[in-house]
Order: structure tokens, then sequence, then C-alpha cells
């Protein structure tokens, strides 16, 4: 990819690099995937993560990084939309 290509750029990781593409992290539930692996569901949730030799050339080779979505549907905005598709935890 062009972001392993920067020099100073080490390495991406992505759910695909790790023994259990499934790990998950977090709090006390551990229920948090460490990236996404089959489909993101949430804005900010990490796909990956670019190791360099610096802060710098580790945030120039994130912005390189190319990740093509596909829409499987209209986003949940607000509570009553979740509410109304059943989409909430009830913890």
């Amino acid at each position: 990819s062009v972001a392993l290509s920067l020099d100073g750029v080490v390495a991406f990781y992505s759910s695909k690099d790790l023994a259990d593409p499934n790990y998950a992290w977090g709090g006390a539930f551990k229920d948090e995937p460490l990236f996404a692996s089959t489909s993101v569901v949430c804005a900010g949730q990490l796909i990956g993560i670019v190791v360099a030799k610096d802060q710098l050339r580790a945030d120039m080779g994130s912005r390189l990084v190319k990740v093509q979505y596909e829409n499987n549907g209209v986003p949940i905005l607000t509570i009553d939309e979740a509410i109304a598709q059943n989409s909430y935890y009830t913890n």
C-alpha cells in the first residue's frame, strides 16, 4: 500500500494479523474487538494500526491507508432510531 512505501513506516497490522481475529478488549466485559474484521459498526472503530519510527510518520502513514466501505443501510443517529430498530444494549 501507499502507506507502507512512506519512509519511516514499518508495518500495518489489522485483524488479519492477529492469531485470533476476534480478539476482544475492554473494561469489565472485554467485548470490544481490537480491530474490525468483517464490518465496521461505528465511526471511529479501529480497523488497524500503522507502526512507524516516530509519531509524525505514523500519523502521515495513517492518512495514506485507503479503506473502501460498503453502505449496508441507513445509519442509526438518534436514540429514537436505535429504539425503533431494536439496536441498543440492555445491561
